[in-house]
């Protein structure tokens, strides 16, 4: 291994041709401007180099003879000038695992990019990329791919073909709507949608609401309108509350928000939502989250269900202004679970009781309450008013 970082060298070195061994060269933070092709050519035909740090310097341009480098497993070119990687270069590297090509000032990336099968990690962040290769569908080794703070207006339609992808960071674009069939990425445990503008997470098709291995789910500061909610049909009938998310046209019903199963971290703050669906307390594995800075006018009382949550943030919401009590309790996660808990179930077994204390006909939105074993005689008059009793 050879490290010739934070030097001042001004381009690749032509004097370790003679380095046969040489299987890691690291020229970070450097000056280096330019990459001579035919001194690339000799040194990939000599060395058996698998790791080739370039990062932090002054390039703006690779030559196509880097490709010849086919035995490297690990690339970095991040926080250069690059404007074009052209191709027949990087896409050729078939060994390739690892490509940093973050904070540069790349507007595309060649198609013969995605031909590469070995690829795991992608970091192309912090560029200008307008679209990701059409040929992304080859990229069935990738686990993370990182394209925040680009100019995406759109994933490509084939994502869904990257089975092995565990971890997307798509925030900071304009994307308006995600791919199709997302629920086939079965390995996918972290998605960031966040700084976008997406207003329905159920378009095209809601396949993003049926990835049930996924873990955590950050789409704060779009455009949302709602949180989908469960769409199938009901044996019970109950009642919704308002239009089923799920019915556009080409969706697949679903269980909205809380077919997530596994999700434990959520982040839906600084959006347009009006409404919590009482589906989310089913989100039993939830540990976070965030509503905050939303027009959130109602809670129901199935929040309490949520018995895994230890950070919930509800701030800069009218529903805090109109239900004062909450308002007190915004900073305590475990508090505001009792509180909702407190306002669907009652449970006064066993507590000596002559009469039903008068808070207890106040709680309309209460559906179980016990009261047995007591001394009871009389019942009050204004119990008919707890409509939501099961």
């Amino acid at each position: 291994r050879l490290f010739l970082e934070q030097n001042m060298l001004s381009s690749f070195p032509n004097n370790m041709l003679n380095m046969t061994s040489l299987t890691e060269l690291w020229l970070g933070s450097n000056r280096i401007a330019t990459i001579d092709e035919q001194v690339v050519k000799k040194f990939a035909s000599r060395t058996p180099l698998t790791f080739l740090s370039l990062d932090c310097n002054i390039l703006d341009e690779i030559p196509a003879g880097i490709g010849d480098l086919s035995l490297l497993r690990e690339l970095r070119l991040s926080a250069n000038g690059l404007s074009l990687v052209p191709p027949l270069s990087i896409g050729r590297m078939n060994l390739l695992t690892e490509l940093w090509l973050q904070n540069n000032r790349l507007a595309a990336l060649p198609e013969d990019i995605g031909l590469m099968q070995n690829l795991k990690r992608l970091y192309v962040n912090n560029n200008d990329l307008v679209r990701l290769p059409l040929s992304v569908a080859g990229w069935t080794s990738l686990e993370e791919l990182w394209v925040h703070e680009n100019r995406l207006e759109y994933l490509p339609e084939d994502t869904h073909r990257m089975c092995s992808l565990r971890l997307l960071r798509a925030s900071m674009n304009r994307i308006t709507v995600v791919p199709v069939h997302l629920e086939q990425l079965t390995a996918l445990r972290e998605l960031e949608l966040g700084h976008n503008r997406i207003q329905r997470l159920t378009l095209p098709d809601g396949g993003l609401l049926r990835l049930s291995n996924l873990q955590k789910l950050s789409v704060e500061t779009n455009q949302l309108l709602e949180i989908p909610m469960d769409d199938l049909p009901k044996k019970s009938g109950r009642t919704q509350m308002f239009v089923r998310s799920g019915s556009h046209t080409g969706s697949q019903p679903s269980e909205g928000i809380a077919g997530l199963k596994s999700l434990t971290h959520l982040r839906m703050d600084c959006n347009k939502l009006l409404i919590v669906p009482p589906d989310m307390g089913n989100m039993i594995n939830l540990e976070t989250l965030n509503l905050s800075f939303n027009r959130i006018q109602w809670l129901p009382v199935e929040m309490g269900e949520l018995k895994s949550l230890t950070k919930l943030s509800l701030h800069e919401n009218p529903v805090m202004k109109m239900r004062p009590e909450l308002k007190a309790l915004e900073h305590d996660a475990r508090a505001l679970i009792s509180y909702f808990r407190a306002e669907k179930e009652q449970d006064l077994r066993n507590s000596g009781l002559t009469k039903v204390p008068e808070h207890v006909t106040t709680k309309l939105l209460l559906q179980d309450l016990y009261i047995s074993h007591n001394t009871l005689s009389v019942l009050p008059p204004t119990l008919h008013i707890l409509r939501e009793l099961r």
